[in-house]
């Protein structure tokens, strides 16, 4: 699971710095500038580190070195071009600076790379919820329950290509094809609630 935690803690770091439009994250205990440059000697030994890349593009974001950000972002997505993640991160990149074509851009790339990836739909719904387009936002959330529900029949066993499993402590992880996980927790009880009948 060691894959499945830095991804997971990567696409938290996307999440914060979008959720909460922070130029710095509020911890007493974090310094963004000591954490670059730790990351930045890690990658002198390790220059083909997806994980590094990933880590270096969110913080060069909170900090606001968009340039920066982008710069490592493009790297993770050459080292890894079948990991839509990279693509999701950098797409809340361009939300935080209100760059909506290249934030959708970035979306449809990663609903394109894997198109069974629960995530990438639910983001791109997202999207689409808080551009006010309903039609799509439901759309988008429709299909991501449809791909989690048939991705966790029973019939998707370790042969299957792309499937849902459980994890040991009872979370909820999309396999996909190439071999990375999502860890899905975050998205289940939203969606839910995004997918409830609407009072008229």
């Amino acid at each position: 699971m060691k894959r499945a935690c830095r991804l997971l803690i990567s696409a938290v770091l996307g999440f914060l710095i979008a959720c909460n439009g922070q130029q710095k994250p509020k911890s007493e205990n974090f310094d963004v500038d000591t954490e670059i440059a730790q990351i930045k000697k890690q990658l002198e030994g390790s220059p083909n580190s997806l994980a590094l890349h990933e880590q270096l593009a969110s913080l060069l974001a909170a900090k606001g070195d968009w340039e920066g950000s982008k710069k490592e972002m493009n790297a993770a997505m050459q080292l890894d071009p079948h990991n839509p993640l990279p693509c999701i991160e950098a797409a809340q990149t361009y939300r935080v600076r209100g760059m909506a074509q290249q934030e959708r851009e970035m979306l449809n790339r990663a609903v394109a790379i894997d198109p069974e990836n629960p995530l990438s739909h639910f983001v791109l719904g997202l999207m689409y919820e808080r551009q006010s387009d309903a039609k799509n936002a439901t759309a988008e959330f429709v299909e991501t329950k449809r791909l989690i529900d048939t991705l966790s029949l029973p019939g998707s066993s370790m042969a299957t290509v792309n499937r849902i499993v459980p994890g040991p402590r009872g979370e909820t992880w999309y396999h996909d094809r190439f071999g990375h996980e999502f860890l899905l927790d975050n998205i289940l009880a939203p969606l839910k609630k995004k997918l409830l009948p609407r009072r008229k």
